[in-house]
Formats: C-alpha cells, sequence, structure tokens
C-alpha cells in the first residue's frame, strides 16, 4: 500500500452523538491537488489525525452539553445572565465531555438544566 500524505479538511459533523456509541458520524474531503487526483473513485483510505488533537481541549460535566438547535453549545454566566456558546464535540464518556470552545479563563459554565435555558435567561451561581 502507497503511504502518501494527502491533505484532508472537515466537510460535516452530525448534529448529535450517536446514542448507543456516544461517537460524532464526520464526513471529510480530500482537498484539491494533483495527490488527490491520483486516487481512483471509490478508493479506501487511512486516515491518521497527527498531532496532539487533545491540548487545547476542555473537560466538562456531560451534563453541561445543549444539544438543542443547530449543533451542541454550553451555558456561561455572563453578567448573571445565561448566554449559549457553541462548542466541537471532540470525545464522550459516561460523565464528561471534550470541547473545544472560545471561552475565558475563569468563566462559570452551567451544568444543571441547560435544556431549560434561553438566550438571556436570568441565573443565580449556587455557592461551592
Amino acid at each position: 500500500a502507497d503511504a502518501s500524505t494527502i491533505p484532508i479538511s472537515l466537510r460535516e459533523t452530525a448534529g448529535a452523538a450517536d446514542a448507543a456509541s456516544r461517537t460524532w458520524r464526520t464526513r471529510y474531503q480530500i482537498d484539491a491537488g494533483e495527490a488527490a487526483q491520483s486516487l481512483p473513485l471509490g478508493s479506501v483510505v487511512r486516515v491518521n489525525l497527527g498531532g496532539d488533537t487533545m491540548a487545547d481541549t476542555l473537560t466538562i460535566p456531560i451534563a453541561a452539553l445543549d444539544e438543542r438547535g443547530d449543533g451542541a453549545q454550553i451555558w456561561r454566566i455572563v453578567g448573571g445572565r445565561a448566554q449559549p456558546l457553541a462548542v466541537s464535540v471532540e470525545s464522550l464518556d459516561m460523565e464528561s465531555a471534550r470541547v473545544r470552545a472560545e471561552l475565558e479563563d475563569g468563566s462559570r459554565i452551567i451544568s444543571l438544566g441547560t435544556h431549560l435555558l434561553k438566550p438571556g435567561m436570568e441565573v443565580r451561581e449556587l455557592a461551592q
């Protein structure tokens, strides 16, 4: 087998995780170029996602993940109000999710009742 490297791009991610496997279906496309043209239609390829793909992720409680709407999101507290923040889910287990999000250090996220929240809804942080 030829071990050449051909760049690919993420084209689509499923809107919700598969309930049984807790995995996300994704589709990639082979970037245009001479190497891409050399692959016959129907080729089977192996993809290696190199690098430390979890280096810039956050681990959050699974209950903090809200999958209503167009994609996964978490809710953060901004000025005593709930604000949604889109996230990219990298992995899931029974208790937590690893996500990529543009979240500032020290931000507070909501992990209970996220299915009831609406943007701008007033929230109260519980003492720890």
